[in-house]
């Protein structure tokens, strides 16, 4: 069946129509071809690129500066609030591995009488602010002392006496006395002790609740009481082993 004059009529002024976009579109094609080829389109680009990337590239570079100036505050502060905290704990040592009396015991009678008998410092129980054993009775294990002194003279002369305790003989209990450090900087010593295992530094220790660490022996000590203080030192370390 054939179709009608009309329908022939509009069929091809379609095609036309198509063919006319099509033309248009080849021409635009073209057209763009040849002014991304030019030169001084080329340049227009390039210099209009290069600017956005310069303006982009320096936020991000203001991003990273205020980053960075943020973290130095938060560590600054993080460090200010564990100075306070290992304040508190000044006059406080621990003790572990002090033998548990049976029974029922008074912690504050067996510490007097070990600091007197063993550290050879005179140590009565109105002294003590405060001494407790941390956690639940174990059989197997004597649990840790905290001890919280009054005096801070008396502490210092307890933690001075501390060596008394270091015996060859394996048949005695080691006993250990210690700062009372805070979480942070209990963390910050044990990461010096083991760059000192390691041999990456010469020594580390902890006086009055503040780390202490030599690079070399003959180094003068250097004090860093957060662990990205001790990052900092053994950083630029990494390859090095103290002999």
């Amino acid at each position: 069946m054939s179709s009608s004059p009309s329908t022939r009529s509009k069929n091809k002024g379609k095609t036309d129509s198509v063919s006319k976009d099509n033309a248009s579109n080849g021409d635009f094609t073209s057209s763009l071809v040849t002014a991304l080829t030019d030169d001084r389109v080329i340049e227009a680009l390039q210099n209009a690129f290069s600017g956005i990337v310069e303006k982009m590239s320096q936020e991000i570079l203001n991003l990273k500066q205020t980053i960075d100036a943020k973290e130095q505050q938060i560590q600054s502060l993080t460090e200010q609030l564990d100075d306070i905290k290992q304040q508190e704990k000044r006059n406080t040592i621990r003790i572990d591995g002090l033998p548990e009396v049976q029974g029922e015991e008074n912690v504050a009678e067996t510490v007097s009488k070990f600091v007197s008998e063993k550290l050879d410092v005179p140590l009565m129980n109105w002294e003590l602010e405060s001494v407790f054993r941390v956690g639940k009775k174990n059989q197997s294990r004597n649990r840790r002392v905290i001890v919280r002194l009054l005096s801070h003279d008396k502490k210092k002369a307890i933690m001075k006496n501390k060596k008394k305790l270091h015996t060859k003989d394996k048949h005695v209990p080691a006993v250990y006395v210690n700062d009372d450090l805070t979480e942070q900087r209990g963390l910050t010593f044990k990461t010096a002790r083991q760059a000192v295992k390691d041999k990456r530094i010469s020594s580390a220790w902890v006086f009055d609740g503040k780390v202490y660490i030599k690079v070399k022996e003959t180094d003068d000590p250097v004090q860093v009481n957060s662990l990205s203080g001790v990052n900092a030192i053994l950083s630029p370390l990494n390859p090095i082993m103290i002999q």
